[in-house]
């Protein structure tokens, strides 16, 4: 579940994402839909159980090792280790009122998609953890974003093989993001990542990029359509192969821009699909987005219904 459901893997021999947890807590026999987990070592992934002491209500990220094992994963709260163990210092990861009030109340981040976990290349125990912190805007208690954005740096063989987090909630870069928006993408070169952020009610975008020396600024864009005041409820994807970068937003629909995975940068006519249900329930009802395996194919899903576009058909929209 390495990247559930904001990475992509672009590296097909690679099965970082081969398990994708879920569900509540695990503590024995009552199984409801605690423990849960997808596996995709199999051509039908199955579905099978697992005692662990993590919730996922809302946020969920995760790592496989190059086998398919669990190395890593967190709620946004806490990070775990493939044994279900509290990693060293794997307490408290957002900033402190999020983690005294969210975590102690609902044992998870309340943004869903805020959480990242990326192997640091040319390193084969060290893992990044990206995540948003979190502000009220001053307009509605109901309306969120982000203002900053933190990294931990993991080792998964430090502690006797428990992992731990080495160095822990350092700012990367502050400003007022889009939050659930959080995304990354292999660079062409097949080593290095891409972090793409999109700025709060503006069409600029952040580029950040994780090398063999770590995670650095690499340049902004404005591109597409801005962001709107509800779009924390959205998602934002790659298309496996890097090639298309996708976002849903309450009130806006789904974004679709090419990408140039060499230079960072989107291009190309920008498209904005206004893909929207009733009853809107006041903005919130904002689809899922997914690709794909074979690329061609964007898969929009809302609470009922599943929409499919052909990204290769002339006219996306109307495919």
């Amino acid at each position: 579940f390495a990247c559930i459901p904001s990475l992509c893997a672009q590296n097909e021999h690679l099965k970082h994402d081969y398990i994708w947890q879920m569900g509540y807590n695990y503590y024995g026999n009552l199984v409801q839909y605690e423990g849960m987990m997808f596996d995709f070592h199999y051509n039908l992934p199955r579905l099978r159980t697992e005692p662990r002491r993590s919730a996922f209500h809302s946020a969920n990220a995760g790592l496989c090792d190059t086998e398919g094992r669990i190395a890593a994963y967190t709620n946004g709260c806490r990070l775990f280790n493939g044994q279900h163990e509290l990693m060293l210092n794997g307490d408290s990861l957002p900033n402190q009122w999020i983690y005294d009030g969210y975590c102690s109340y609902y044992q998870t981040h309340v943004m869903r998609h805020a959480n990242l976990l990326l192997p640091q290349p040319g390193h084969d125990s060290i893992v990044y953890h990206l995540n948003f912190g979190l502000t009220f805007d001053t307009t509605s208690p109901y309306i969120v974003y982000s203002d900053t954005l933190y990294q931990s740096v993991i080792n998964l063989k430090a502690a006797g093989g428990r992992g731990e987090i080495v160095r822990k909630n350092e700012v990367a870069l502050i400003s007022d993001f889009l939050g659930n928006h959080l995304t990354a993408c292999r660079h062409a070169n097949g080593r290095d990542w891409w972090i793409v952020v999109n700025k709060w009610l503006t069409n600029q975008y952040y580029f950040l990029l994780l090398d063999p020396s770590g995670l650095k600024w690499h340049h902004s864009q404005r591109f597409g359509a801005a962001s709107v005041r509800y779009g924390r409820s959205g998602q934002a994807v790659f298309s496996p192969k890097g090639d298309w970068y996708i976002a849903s937003q309450n009130d806006l629909g789904v974004v679709v821009y090419r990408f140039d995975r060499c230079a960072g940068r989107f291009y190309g006519d920008p498209l904005v699909m206004p893909i929207l249900e009733e009853p809107r329930d006041n903005g919130w009802n904002t689809p899922g987005v997914a690709v794909s395996a074979n690329n061609r194919y964007l898969y929009v899903a809302f609470y009922l219904n599943c929409y499919q576009f052909d990204l290769e058909a002339p006219d996306i929209l109307a495919s």
